[in-house]
């Protein structure tokens, strides 16, 4: 699984329910690398969206999946995703060779994900809570990192103990995309 995220200098990542910013090129890019793959957000990101992310695998984490799949304020969304929405107790396996349609699934955890085989390809996309909890488990971070100062009230976890920057993958006039790679685990003592 990989991370994928944009924040300003300042780390914050979100004012209210809304990103601080609008960067045509870094939603472009944003979509260059989820297109055609399994996007992993929190409940709260998913209802800040106007609609699921086209032309992917939209999975979003929640405690209460039975609330939110029977909200109706969501309904149009999951009815406008190509297949139903897939809910607890399990997800159901995707085949990424077919090229992703928009589908909306609901997951309480990377577990239910994992066996049904979502995670390898998959990109973490938010929210805080979520970059908090799952970001430890993320091979790369690719992190865009926006050249200004914002209010906002959504940060950034902490994550340079967990990541080693690689290298500056791309550069915008409005913001650089930084790569970062997992640290590697030491081995326990013998």
């Amino acid at each position: 699984m990989f991370a994928i995220a944009a924040m300003s200098r300042n780390g914050v990542i979100g004012s209210g329910d809304r990103i601080p910013w609008r960067i045509s090129d870094e939603l472009k890019w944003f979509r260059s690398k989820t297109l055609g793959r399994v996007v992993i957000m929190g409940r709260r990101t998913f209802e800040s969206l106007p609609k699921p992310l086209a032309g992917r695998i939209n999975v979003v984490l929640t405690r209460n999946p039975e609330r939110l799949l029977a909200d109706a304020r969501f309904q149009a969304r999951f009815a406008g995703a190509l297949g139903a929405p897939q809910g607890p107790p399990d997800v159901a396996p995707a085949d990424l060779t077919q090229g992703v349609r928009t589908e909306v699934r609901v997951a309480r955890d990377l577990e239910a994900l994992e066996r049904a085989g979502l995670l390898r390809e998959a990109w973490l996309c938010g929210g805080a809570q979520v970059y908090q909890r799952y970001l430890g488990q993320c091979s790369e971070l690719y992190l865009s990192v926006v050249d200004r100062e914002v209010e906002g009230d959504v940060t950034f976890p902490r994550f340079e103990h967990l990541f080693e920057l690689a290298g500056v993958v791309a550069e915008f006039p409005e913001f650089r995309v930084l790569r970062y790679v997992r640290n590697a685990i030491p081995s326990p003592a013998r």
